[in-house]
């Protein structure tokens, strides 16, 4: 699960981005209708974002693995990384996107209110990222610790036991204390909870979290 560390550096990041972004965004509104560079933003978001993640996913994977007394190889981990700062930052300026739109259409717009609005979901945005990517993380290193034959995990029955969050949809609440093999998906079709690159119905807002459990066989 990611800590209160994880879930600010996120949420920092995402603050100063909502910031810039509406800095750019408002004065071409009210010049062109051509107002939104949705590559632009989706680079620089996903930019942002992967150092942050990338620090929690090692903090994570090196604890977990120091845990199964194994090594934590980072390098591994980085390609998914980039892919989840990359999906993660197109579905937040989708939205985004998608409520100025809508604001747009009402018959006294106001582009600050909404900017107003995604930075104060800032804090639930940041604690569903991190808290996919420390999930990940613990997958990644059990994984590893399995490859590498750690002592451990050696000759043991290793699975991963979804945690569910705080408000959950119905559908996770149900799946608390599901167990399933370590390298298996799911009963929702997710590796982990929170899955960046997985089902957007299952990983959007989910701050449901996973924990490895080893038992002898």
């Amino acid at each position: 699960k990611s800590d209160k560390e994880d879930d600010e550096s996120v949420a920092k990041v995402l603050e100063s981005f909502f910031l810039r972004q509406k800095r750019s965004v408002i004065p071409k509104i009210n010049t062109t209708k051509d107002f939104w560079d949705g590559e632009r933003w989706n680079k620089e978001l996903a930019e942002d974002l992967q150092p942050v993640l990338q620090k929690i996913a090692d903090k994570h994977g090196t604890s977990t693995a120091d845990e199964l007394g194994a090594e934590y190889v980072i390098e591994k981990t980085e390609g998914y990384i980039g892919k989840a700062a990359q999906n993660r930052a197109e579905k937040i300026n989708a939205d985004t996107l998608k409520a100025i739109e809508k604001n747009l259409e009402e018959e006294e717009p106001d582009i600050e209110h909404v900017y107003e609005v995604r930075s104060n979901a800032s804090e639930r945005l940041a604690l569903a990222a991190a808290g996919a990517i420390a999930s990940f993380a613990i997958t990644e290193a059990t994984h590893q610790a399995i490859s590498e034959g750690a002592p451990r995990v050696v000759g043991k029955i290793v699975e991963k036991e979804w945690i569910t969050g705080e408000n959950a949809r119905a559908s996770h609440l149900a799946m608390n204390g599901e167990r399933v093999p370590i390298d298996a998906d799911f009963s929702n079709g997710q590796h982990w909870p929170g899955e960046d690159i997985g089902d957007p119905d299952e990983s959007c807002g989910c701050n449901c979290t996973t924990e490895v459990v080893i038992s002898s066989k």
